[in-house]
């Protein structure tokens, strides 16, 4: 699949994550809601669910808000400076991918997405586990990049633009 991906430098394979399991520079995340996560998760994940920390508004206070509240699902997924953070859920899909954007947006280039998820896992033969995992928390900083996110005010701004997509 990733050969059809515009980006594969931002997947893994569950045969690179198996390998890379136990390094102590790769960190984990299962993007799913808790009740899908105690059910069976690759062994030692975090769990942060992204749909939780969603939010729509894009004005200067609510990014605040909302980088704030990352700031503290990051630090206590143990994710820290210079890592490699694998984002997973059932498939490929949209909330690990929420996981990979938010932490290249608040300045952590390590993110990667798990190439088919969990399904791809399991088919690779690896196991899960229902064992909650032993999460050291760090103190995730957050260094955001304003460049990648059109706000509600960029939008607005260029509704008459013809050469903006």
């Amino acid at each position: 699949m990733a050969e059809e991906f515009a980006h594969p430098e931002y997947l893994v394979t569950p045969v690179w994550l198996h390998v890379h399991l136990n390094d102590p520079t790769v960190r984990v995340v299962d993007g799913r809601p808790p009740e899908q996560y105690a059910t069976g998760h690759i062994a030692g994940a975090a769990n942060i669910d992204f749909m939780a920390l969603a939010t729509r508004d894009t004005s200067p206070a609510g990014l605040r808000a909302w980088i704030a509240r990352m700031e503290e699902a990051f630090s206590a997924a143990g994710i820290a400076e210079g890592q490699t953070v694998v984002f997973y859920e059932e498939t490929a899909g949209y909330l690990a991918a929420r996981g990979v954007w938010a932490l290249t947006y608040l300045g952590y280039p390590g993110a990667r997405l798990l190439d088919g998820g969990l399904t791809a896992w399991r088919a690779a033969g690896y196991t899960v586990t229902c064992e909650p995992s032993r999460i050291t928390p760090t103190r995730f900083r957050a260094r955001p990049q304003p460049d990648i996110v059109a706000t509600y005010t960029d939008v607005l701004a260029r509704l008459d633009d013809g050469q903006t997509q």
